[in-house]
């Protein structure tokens, strides 16, 4: 039953856009462009491209979203800055050196870090990109959906 009314009201009360205006993120660098999109897993542990790749340049990365530094470090062979934002999402940031510290506040525009590859033993799948992730309580999200850039599915006849 929810299925049919969640139906009817697409088709009687359309939005033009998943997101309003005023949750749509700021891009984190001048002139972004998606190099790697994000692509689902099949399966709850399968391979999937959990996040998207920007190319920042020599710019430095800024949030795209208000929130809590709550992750600034190495995991493995990788530089990650993870912002909570409060909603609760986490927003990572992989290969990006940050001078910001958990528990660090961040307003939405505010320098971030920058791109580096300081580890010599992490392989990049997109030479020079920082990979960009989402993630809920219910797990990876399309980092589009939050930068306005992901367009709806359409049925053609």
């Amino acid at each position: 039953m929810l299925k049919i009314i969640a139906f009817l009201s697409i088709i009687f009360f359309p939005t033009t856009s998943a997101q309003s205006t005023a949750d749509i993120w700021a891009v984190p660098v001048p002139n972004f462009n998606i190099k790697s999109q994000y692509v689902a897993p099949v399966k709850a542990h399968g391979s999937g491209h959990r996040g998207i790749d920007f190319k920042p340049g020599q710019n430095p990365v800024t949030a795209p979203t208000a929130g809590t530094i709550s992750f600034s470090g190495t995991v493995v062979n990788r530089s990650i800055l993870t912002i909570k934002d409060g909603s609760g999402l986490l927003v990572s940031f992989e290969q990006l050196c940050s001078d910001l510290e958990v528990g660090a506040e961040v307003e939405r525009g505010q320098g971030l870090g920058v791109y580096c590859s300081s580890h010599k033993t992490f392989v990049e799948h997109c030479s020079g990109c920082i990979h960009l992730s989402v993630r809920s309580s219910q797990g990876y999200l399309n980092p589009e959906l939050f930068f306005g850039s992901l367009q709806p599915s359409v049925l053609k006849a």
